[in-house]
C-alpha cells in the first residue's frame, strides 16, 4: 500500500463513525456487528423453546446470565435481527422499570411502543373473523361493512370474554372496525390520556394503566396473536440497586404472574451472574421447577476477537464506498489482538473499548502508536528469547554500596518484556478510563422524562435535603391500599419525621407539555380515596402545567389544604430529574417543602451559584 492510499484510509477513519465508537449496547440503537459463535447454545435453545411455544402456546421462562459487558443487551438485538424474527416471532424489549410503580403498564407500554398498531390490527382481525366472518363490501362512500355489525360482534365476544378482558376486546373491536369513536379507541389502547368526555363516549370508566386492565390486555393480545412474543427483560438487577429489595420482589412477582396468566410467550430475563443467586433465593420452589435452566453468555475467544474487528471494518469500508485495504487488519496489526484478548479476557464490551483505543492512537497519536508497536515487537522477542543464565555472584560486604556499574547493567530481554507489558497496561488503562468517562458524561446529558422517573426525582429531592439536615425519611414506592374490597395504589408514600404520612401521585402521561387530561382525574381521585381511608394525612399531585377538567377541578377544590399541586412543564421536569441528587431545582425544593416547611423556595445565593452537572 503506497502512502497516498494509506492516507485515504486514515482520513476516512478520522471523518467516519467506526463500529467501535459505541461500546455499550442500547435497546434504542441497533447493534451493527454480531459475533454469534460464543452463544451458539443460547440461540439454539431459544429457537427450540419458540418452536415448542408455537405448537402448544404455553409460556416459557428462560434466564440468561453473564458478566457486565458480556452481551446481554446485545442478545436482544441479535434475536431481533434474525431472519426468523420476520415471520416466526415478535420480540419486545422491557428495560428495568424507572420506578416500582405500575410495572404491568410499563410492560404493556413497551409492547405498544414496539408493536402497537401491527399487533392490535392482527389480533383485531382474528377476533373479527372468529365472531363476524371475513366477508366485507364497500358502500358508495367507500366504508367497510362486515357481515355482522360491531355491536353484534361485541355481544358474541362477551360470551367468551368476561370482566376486564371483555372491556378490552370491546374497545379493540371498535378500533379495528373503525366504528364510531374508533380514533378515541385507538388512543385508549395505546395508553394515551383521554378526557372525561372522551371516556364517556367509549362507555368505559377505567384507563389501561391500572394493573388489572394491563394484565387483561396482555392476556388477550398474547392469546390471539399469530406468533409467539418474546418479552426480553433486561438489567434485572437495577430495581434492587435503585429502590431496594421490595422493588426487586415486586418485579419478580409480576414476571411470575405473566408466566402463570398469559399464553404463547417466551419470557427471557437477563441478569448479572453475581446477582442471579440472590434472585433465585427470592424465587419460590414452584417457579424454580418450571423455569428453564439458566444459560451463561460465554466470552470471546481470540478468533472471535479478530472476527469482530474484521467484520466490523469490512462493513465500515463498504459503507464508505471504499475497497477494503490489502491488509484486513489495517490500521492495526494481528499482534495487537493477542494483547487485546489477553487484557480483556474475551469480555465483548472491554474488547470494543480497547480496539477503539488502539484505533484512535493510530489516527491521532502516531508517535504513541509507533512506540506501542515497537514495544509489541520487543514483547514478542522477549517472550521467545530464552532467559540468560546469570553469572555467579560473589557476596559483597553489606557495609559497602553496590558499584554504579552493577545498578545500570542493561536489562535482559525477559526483563525488558515485563517492563514493556507494564507500560502497555498503564497506557491502555488510562486511555480506556478516559473513554469511559466521556461516554458516561454523554449519557448523563441525556434526560428521559417519564412519570415514574419524575416521582423518583421528587423523592430524591426530599432525601437530598433530609441528608443535609441529618433527618431520617421513610419511603414506600407503589404503596397499595384497599377501598371497598378493591386494590388501589399511589406512586409513593413518604413518612415525615413528625410521622405525617404524605402520598405522592402522578398521572400516566407521555409529556409534560400537554394537559394531564382524564389521567389527572384518576390520579387525584386515588389520592382522595387514600385520604378518605386514613391511608395518608396529606396528598401531593404532580401534573403538567395547565391541567384542568370538571371532575378534576371539583376534587381539587374539595381537598383544599390537604392537597399540594406541583405543576411542571417538560423543561422543569428534566431539571427536576437531572439535579435531584445534587442540587435540587426550584421544583425539587417545592417537593421538599412537603416535609421541610421552613425550606426557602429560592436557594441561597451561594447554592444558586453552584454549576449544574450539565454546566460542568
Amino acid at each position: 500500500m503506497d502512502e497516498e492510499q494509506k492516507m485515504l484510509y486514515l482520513d476516512t477513519l478520522r471523518e467516519g463513525v467506526t463500529p467501535f465508537d459505541r461500546f455499550v449496547s442500547r435497546a434504542d440503537m441497533r447493534d451493527i456487528i454480531d459475533i454469534p459463535e460464543p452463544r451458539k447454545l443460547i440461540d439454539q435453545t431459544i429457537m427450540r423453546l419458540l418452536k415448542m411455544t408455537t405448537k402448544d402456546h404455553t409460556t416459557r421462562f428462560l434466564p440468561i446470565i453473564g458478566a457486565a459487558g458480556a452481551g446481554k443487551t446485545h442478545l436482544y438485538w441479535a434475536l431481533k435481527e434474525r431472519k426468523e424474527a420476520a415471520d416466526q416471532y415478535y420480540i419486545v424489549y422491557i428495560p428495568s422499570p424507572p420506578a416500582p410503580v405500575r410495572m404491568l403498564f410499563h410492560i404493556y407500554s413497551c409492547l405498544m411502543n414496539e408493536l402497537g398498531d401491527t399487533l392490535l390490527k392482527k389480533v383485531g382481525n382474528t377476533l373479527i373473523k372468529k365472531y363476524g366472518g371475513s366477508h366485507r363490501s364497500f358502500d358508495p362512500f367507500g366504508m367497510i361493512k362486515f357481515k355482522r355489525s360491531a355491536q353484534e360482534i361485541q355481544r358474541l365476544a362477551r360470551k367468551d370474554f368476561t370482566g376486564l378482558q371483555s372491556e378490552f376486546v370491546r374497545i379493540l373491536i371498535i378500533y379495528h372496525m373503525k366504528a364510531l369513536y374508533w380514533k378515541l379507541a385507538e388512543r385508549w389502547l395505546l395508553g394515551e390520556a383521554l378526557t372525561e368526555n372522551d371516556l364517556n363516549k367509549l362507555k368505559i370508566t377505567r384507563v389501561i394503566e391500572e394493573d388489572d386492565i394491563s394484565i387483561a390486555a396482555l392476556k388477550v393480545l398474547t392469546k390471539y396473536t399469530d406468533r409467539p412474543i418474546i418479552f426480553y427483560f433486561d438489567e434485572l438487577e437495577i430495581p434492587y440497586r435503585s429502590f431496594g429489595p421490595e422493588a426487586e420482589i415486586r418485579l419478580l412477582s409480576i414476571q411470575k404472574r405473566m408466566y402463570n396468566e398469559i399464553s404463547n410467550s417466551l419470557i427471557i430475563v437477563a441478569c448479572l451472574s453475581d446477582i442471579w443467586p440472590r434472585v433465585m433465593a427470592l424465587t419460590d420452589s414452584a417457579m424454580k421447577s418450571r423455569m428453564e435452566m439458566e444459560l451463561t453468555l460465554r466470552p470471546f475467544t481470540l478468533k472471535d476477537t479478530q472476527n469482530l474487528y474484521l467484520r466490523a471494518m469490512e462493513k465500515f469500508w463498504d459503507e464508505n464506498n471504499i475497497p477494503s485495504p490489502p491488509d484486513p487488519y489495517f490500521p492495526l496489526n494481528e499482534k495487537v489482538f493477542e494483547l487485546v484478548f489477553e487484557k480483556t479476557r474475551g469480555n465483548p464490551r472491554d474488547t470494543i473499548k480497547m480496539i477503539k483505543v488502539f484505533i484512535e492512537q493510530t489516527l491521532y497519536d502516531v508517535e504513541v502508536f509507533q512506540e506501542l508497536q515497537e514495544k509489541m515487537e520487543s514483547v514478542e522477542k522477549a517472550q521467545t528469547e530464552p532467559a540468560p543464565i546469570s553469572p555467579p555472584q560473589t557476596k559483597e560486604p553489606t557495609s559497602e554500596p553496590k558499584p554504579v556499574e552493577w545498578i545500570e547493567k542493561p536489562l535482559s530481554l525477559q526483563e525488558m518484556g515485563e517492563r514493556i507489558i507494564s507500560d502497555l497496561d498503564k497506557i491502555i488503562e488510562d486511555a480506556v478510563k478516559k473513554k469511559e468517562e466521556e461516554f458516561e458524561a454523554e449519557l448523563a446529558a441525556q434526560i428521559e422524562v417519564s412519570p415514574a422517573l419524575t416521582v423518583s426525582a421528587a423523592i430524591d429531592s426530599i432525601l437530598t435535603f433530609a441528608k443535609e439536615r441529618n433527618v431520617q425519611i421513610k419511603v414506600a414506592f407503589d404503596h397499595e391500599f384497599t377501598v371497598s374490597g378493591r386494590k388501589k395504589s399511589i406512586s409513593a408514600l413518604v413518612l415525615s419525621p413528625d410521622q405525617e404520612k404524605i402520598g405522592i401521585e402522578i398521572p400516566s402521561i407521555k409529556s409534560f407539555d400537554k394537559s394531564g387530561g382524564v389521567a389527572a382525574y384518576y390520579a387525584i381521585n386515588r389520592l382522595k380515596e387514600a385520604l378518605a381511608g386514613g391511608i395518608i394525612d396529606h396528598a401531593c399531585l404532580i401534573v403538567p402545567r395547565g391541567t384542568s377538567g370538571k371532575k378534576y377541578s371539583l376534587i381539587r377544590e374539595e381537598l383544599g389544604p390537604k392537597l399540594t399541586i406541583i405543576e411542571l412543564n417538560q423543561e422543569e421536569a428534566e431539571n427536576l430529574i437531572r439535579n435531584a441528587k445534587t442540587t435540587p431545582s426550584l421544583k425539587g425544593r417545592e417537593c421538599a417543602q412537603l416535609i421541610f416547611k421552613d425550606l426557602p423556595l429560592e436557594p441561597p445565593e451561594s447554592e444558586a451559584e453552584k454549576p449544574t452537572q450539565t454546566e460542568e
